[in-house]
């Protein structure tokens, strides 16, 4: 099995999206254990993007040496392809346009942090100060991430899962869907941090170049 070697932490920040299950376990269609997490959707320029699928791919071939990358299914899905869907279903999707989608999942509650008064507050994201705190991270708000790439094989089928260890809100970010923006909301914020459920994705969600 891949070691840690799979940890990839952002370097930069990146919308973060359906933080609903960030602070609650959520089930997959209704079905098996509740998965916390969310979804990150990356302009195709983020300089973090390639470095991400990079990272996905070194582990597919280190868990499955001579494996076709076809085969696999990735965390990554095409932007594109989510706002066709939604249009399909009569919902805006033009935020997804020309982006990439980074679903991540955790079978446990994720660690979250944010800038309360110039310092740092971690804690577990099921915690009662979390969820106190959980307005800043909206729709659209810009966070930094650390995820682990994971391989996993389900029913016979080889998947590259991204589980997600810990979200940081930096308090900046334009709301998804309307509303104040964390621009208008946070005024005050001041520096920058320092500090399984198988997608359908394919090889074709993940350019080479």
């Amino acid at each position: 099995m891949a070691d840690n070697n799979g940890i990839y932490d952002l370097k930069n920040p990146a919308p973060f999206l359906h933080f609903g299950a960030l602070f609650e376990g959520q089930k997959y269609n209704g079905k098996g254990d509740p998965k916390f997490g969310g979804e990150f959707v990356f302009p195709a320029d983020h300089p973090d993007l390639q470095p991400l699928k990079d990272k996905a791919i070194s582990v597919a071939k280190a868990e499955w040496p001579g494996v076709e990358l076809a085969t696999v299914g990735w965390p990554f899905k095409s932007g594109d392809k989510r706002a066709k869907e939604r249009a399909e279903k009569g919902k805006d999707g033009k935020f997804y346009a020309g982006k990439a989608v980074l679903k991540s999942r955790s079978k446990y509650a994720i660690m979250v942090s944010w800038f309360d008064n110039g310092k740092i507050v971690e804690v577990a994201s099921d915690d009662a100060v979390a969820k106190a705190n959980s307005s800043k991270f909206f729709n659209g708000s810009e966070c930094l991430a650390s995820f682990n790439f994971t391989p996993v094989v389900v029913d016979g089928k080889k998947y590259i899962t991204a589980y997600l260890n810990k979200v940081f809100a930096t308090g900046k970010g334009e709301r998804v869907g309307g509303g104040r923006s964390a621009a208008e909301a946070f005024k005050g914020y001041v520096g920058q941090a320092t500090t399984e459920d198988p997608t359908v994705g394919t090889v074709a969600d993940i350019p080479m170049n």
